[in-house]
C-alpha cells in the first residue's frame, strides 16, 4: 500500500503542474517531474518515493525485531517488504497499476539495507549521469552493476543470510531492468 502512493502525482497537484502521466515519458517518477522544469516538484518526488522505500524496510525491521524474535524470520519480513514496496510503486492499487520506473524507491530499499550498498549504488548512477545526462542511461547501468557490488558488500555485511539478500538484490535490478526496457531498444536503436 505504501508502496503505490504516487509522490508524483501527489506533488505535481500540490505545486499546480502539469499531471506527469500526460507529458514527457508520460512517467509518475522523479525524472518526469523534473521535466516539468519545477526542480523542487522533481526533488520532493524523489525525496518521497526514496523515502516511501527506506522508511518501509526500516519500520518493517523495528516492527519484526519487537514483535519476533527469530532473526531469519525478521530478515524474511525485511526481503518481502523491500521488494513489495519497489512493486507497489511499480504497480501501484490506486493508479490502474501504472506506475514510475522504481528508481529512486530501490534506492531507499538499497540504503536501508546497506548503507555501504546504497551510496556505491547511488554513487554508480551519480558519475553515468553526469558522463552521459541521461537517467535512463544511469538507471540501466545501476542496474546491471547492482548484482556485481552487492555480492561483495552483500558477503561481508550479511554473511550467514548471504543468498536471501542477495536473491533480493538481483530480484529489484532485475525489476528495474524490465522497467527500463523502452530506454534499453532506445539506447540500441541510437547506437546503431
Amino acid at each position: 500500500m505504501i508502496g503505490s502512493i504516487s509522490f508524483a502525482i501527489i506533488v505535481s497537484n500540490f505545486r499546480g503542474i502539469v499531471d506527469p502521466r500526460d507529458y514527457g515519458s508520460k512517467n509518475p517518477g522523479a525524472t518526469n517531474v523534473f521535466r516539468s522544469g519545477d526542480w523542487l516538484a522533481g526533488l520532493l518526488t524523489f525525496l518521497g518515493d526514496f523515502t516511501k522505500g527506506y522508511g518501509s524496510v526500516v519500520l518493517a525491521s523495528l516492527a519484526s525485531k519487537i514483535l519476533l524474535n527469530d532473526q531469519n524470520f525478521i530478515l524474511a519480513i525485511t526481503v518481502l517488504v523491500s521488494i513489495a514496496v519497489v512493486v507497489g510503486h511499480i504497480y501501484p492499487i490506486f493508479y490502474d497499476f501504472k506506475g514510475g520506473k522504481g528508481v529512486a524507491t530501490t534506492f531507499g530499499v538499497l540504503l536501508a539495507i546497506s548503507f555501504t550498498l546504497g551510496g556505491m549504488a547511488s554513487f554508480v548512477w551519480v558519475i553515468t549521469f553526469l558522463i552521459t545526462k541521461i537517467s535512463g542511461f544511469a538507471a540501466i547501468s545501476t542496474a546491471l552493476s547492482l548484482p556485481v557490488i552487492a555480492f561483495f558488500v552483500i558477503k561481508i555485511e550479511y554473511h550467514h543470510e548471504f543468498w536471501l539478500i542477495y536473491g533480493m538484490i538481483c530480484a529489484l535490478s532485475t525489476l528495474l531492468l524490465f522497467r527500463h526496457w523502452t530506454n534499453i531498444l532506445c539506447l540500441i536503436r541510437e547506437s546503431k
